[in-house]
């Protein structure tokens, strides 16, 4: 995303900096009348590279391991986390996850008695706008006999406060190796920790989307 992109390009510009910066006091310190020679530059140039490299793979790694660093850098644009749908029985799960170069969805459909009968990762993905879009491929069917179907999806973010971070979606997708029949959806960000603790499981991720689901009705 755009955002941390930039953080990343700013990123990249300090740890120049710093580089250069160490290196300059440590000439100072170990020739401290000037005239460093040659030697000394191509002997530091290595270094000051690993340190250059070293930050900004520190900064990429806090990127993608610290949702709330993203939250910080993101804020009205931030989408990562746990969904859910909306729509009558609609027992699906979403999961988007936000790196710095990239966006990831993942997502599970449970039946009505919590087994898991389709799920889905993104091929391709983009955010402009407040709309989600992306190329999906889906897994459905017995574990033996799977069959895999490709489609389209967008999903349309809207915002609760004008500078919040989106909690619902409206959305719809395609399935560009079936029918192209266009399926509409609905869906909401689960934000209480401690239902998304008890969604590490299949199991648990079943029992929150039925207690989310009735409780709003």
């Amino acid at each position: 995303m755009d955002k941390l992109r930039s953080f990343l390009t700013t990123v990249n510009a300090i740890s120049v900096c710093i580089a250069l910066i160490l290196q300059k006091i440590v000439e100072d310190r170990v020739f401290p009348t000037g005239n460093a020679p040659k030697i000394f530059l191509l002997i530091t140039i290595p270094i000051a590279l690993i340190i250059i490299y070293a930050l900004c793979w520190l900064a990429t790694q806090l990127i993608s391991r610290s949702s709330s660093i993203r939250h910080l850098i993101l804020r009205k644009d931030f989408i990562d986390g746990t969904w859910r749908g909306l729509s009558d029985n609609d027992n699906a799960l979403v999961i988007i996850a936000v790196h710095s170069q990239d966006i990831q969805i993942a997502g599970q459909v449970f039946d009505d008695t919590g087994n898991v009968v389709l799920t889905w990762r993104s091929l391709s993905a983009s955010y402009t706008g407040n709309e989600l879009r992306y190329l999906y491929v889906a897994t459905s069917g017995s574990s033996e006999q799977p069959e895999e179907v490709y489609g389209y999806c967008t999903r349309q973010l809207t915002k609760s406060q004008p500078h919040a971070a989106p909690r619902r979606y409206d959305g719809y997708h395609v399935g560009v190796s079936t029918d192209f029949q266009q399926l509409r959806f609905q869906g909401e960000k689960i934000t209480d920790t401690g239902l998304l603790k008890q969604m590490e499981t299949i199991a648990g991720a079943y029992s929150v989307i039925r207690h989310l689901a009735n409780s709003s009705q």
